[in-house]
């Protein structure tokens, strides 16, 4: 089975209440590298290159969806300089 075309894949999180139980599924390939390892697999698909193009499960673990942080100019130089003091920082 080849890679889903960009336009058309897709990942769906749902839950069931019955079993209190979430279940994956995905064809985009970049989300099954990523939770891969949170995944109970009941379907898996794996392409000659190594890529995930399918898979289907129970999530056994954590999945975080959020979305990426934008910081302004001033957010940066903050992070910037707290990060340049924890690297010269003696333990």
């Amino acid at each position: 089975m080849a890679v889903t075309p960009r336009h058309e894949q897709e990942t769906i999180i749902s839950f069931d209440p019955v079993t209190k139980q979430w279940h994956y599924y995905s064809d985009v390939p970049a989300h099954n590298k990523k939770w891969q390892h949170v995944i109970d697999p009941e379907r898996i698909t794996v392409e000659d290159t190594g890529a995930i193009s399918l898979l289907e499960g129970t999530i056994t673990g954590n999945v975080t969806v959020s979305k990426k942080r934008t910081l302004t100019a001033e957010q940066k130089a903050i992070a910037a300089e707290r990060l340049a003091a924890s690297r010269t920082k003696t333990v």
